[in-house]
């Protein structure tokens, strides 16, 4: 399944207040909630965190065509054989995610400046969706809500349910070329010590048609983590499941890692396309040199990619083979110079024959104190006709599609890919 939707929830918001009719012990707890979470967010610094996504995908055994969202919830209810789902293969993605006034923004991880955009310049295949780390938290203490009520003690929490009609969200879904505003509801439990929030559950059900989805449910749990010198509400994990509407489905569990503080002389900036990352900081823009078209090189990798462990968006380091020359024999980079790249997508195949996909695009090398960028296909006549292959993705576009058949197979250091740059 390539699903190309990309869900936002960046401000889908909701302000907890009690009606006149609220017993004076709910409105009093509810109060306190509101105050709890304000008083975390202000305290909140801007801050960046690793953000690591498995995906999960399934089919169901038999092929079927689209069906109405309505009918397609029962027969998830109460599946045929035909529609008993198998598990087919499994992604991953590794980002920088960070918070800012304008919401969640995201880069590869690494990146020395994030994406100024939606998640899907950054992500241009398969499910995906923010909110997770931060966006979410402000549907607690902002916004405007149609109804909300405490539910009771629920496993030793406070559980209180929400729901926001689409005339008052700000939860955004991509629908076929353009975003599209959709309502949501769900619950959210509170610890009774801390009355902080520890647990959310949202859902989307009234899809647009264009988007290709039924639903859209997320569970987030929350938990106390240290950044600098305090502790901040953080997610611990995510896991958020879509739905479409042929009956595949899609699991999405996000972790966040490496969180830290962006401190008095931390800025955070931004760039339109990938080529603007350099691999290495150091280097300065004008330090950069265009590779002109035309020039063949081969690179060996300096270190093995486990697909079991790698990560869409991870860099990558390789070497020249040879000397890299001009069209008129000029060195512009020697033999075994560093060139650094980036994986764009990483899967493990679960099905008969099990294997793995990995795809590598090489971007910058070293080059005597200069940067040389990178834009090369592969050369597909130095590739043995008996190799097996796989078909690149959108956004793929001049980037080396390996092909691994069976299980625990790795990409060795020493493994040579022969490339020939192209045009910008």
């Amino acid at each position: 399944m390539v699903h190309r939707e990309a869900v936002r929830a960046v401000c889908c918001a909701l302000l907890l207040a009690s009606g006149a009719a609220a017993q004076p012990a709910v409105a009093e707890l509810t109060n306190h909630v509101i105050a709890q979470a304000r008083q975390r967010a202000a305290r909140l610094p801007n801050y960046t965190c690793v953000e690591t996504v498995a995906r999960d995908y399934y089919k169901p055994v038999a092929s079927t065509l689209p069906r109405s969202c309505p009918v397609l919830a029962e027969l998830r209810q109460h599946r045929t054989p035909d529609m008993e789902l198998k598990w087919t293969w499994t992604d991953r993605l590794r980002l920088d995610v960070a918070m800012t006034e304008r919401g969640e923004i995201h880069s590869w991880v690494g990146a020395s400046r994030f994406e100024d955009g939606d998640i899907d310049r950054v992500v241009t295949n398969g499910p995906i969706g923010t909110g997770a780390f931060g966006g979410f938290l402000a549907m607690i203490f902002s916004g405007g809500v149609d109804s909300i009520r405490y539910l009771g003690k629920r496993d030793g929490l406070h559980e209180f349910s929400f729901r926001i009609d689409k005339a008052a969200s700000n939860y955004r879904v991509k629908a076929g070329d353009s975003w599209a505003m959709v309502g949501c509801e769900g619950t959210f439990q509170v610890d009774p010590g801390t009355l902080d929030v520890v647990r959310m559950a949202v859902r989307v059900a009234d899809m647009p048609d264009a988007s290709g989805d039924c639903e859209t449910t997320t569970t987030i749990e929350l938990a106390l983590a240290r950044i600098g010198d305090g502790e901040f509400l953080l997610p611990k994990v995510t896991r958020q499941r879509f739905v479409t509407q042929n009956g595949e489905e899609a699991e999405n569990t996000t972790t966040f890692s490496a969180c830290r503080e962006y401190r008095g002389n931390s800025t955070i900036a931004f760039y339109a396309e990938p080529w603007a990352e350099t691999g290495s900081t150091s280097q300065t823009a004008a330090a950069q040199v265009e590779v002109l078209a035309g020039i063949w090189f081969a690179l060996e990798l300096t270190a093995p990619i486990d697909p079991a462990t790698a990560a869409a968006g991870d860099p990558f380091t390789a070497r020249l083979v040879h000397a890299l020359r001009d069209g008129k024999g000029k060195l512009l980079a020697p033999a075994h110079a560093l060139i650094h790249g980036r994986l764009l997508r990483v899967e493990n195949l679960h099905g008969t024959p099990a294997g793995s996909v990995v795809v590598l695009r090489p971007q910058t090398v070293d080059a005597g104190g200069r940067t040389l960028v990178l834009r090369a296909r592969r050369d597909w006549s130095k590739v043995p006709g008996k190799t097996p292959v796989a078909l690149p993705q959108a956004g793929e576009q001049n980037a080396a599609v390996i092909l691994l058949r069976g299980k625990a197979q790795n990409l060795p250091a020493g493994l040579r890919t022969d490339w020939v740059t192209v045009a910008k």
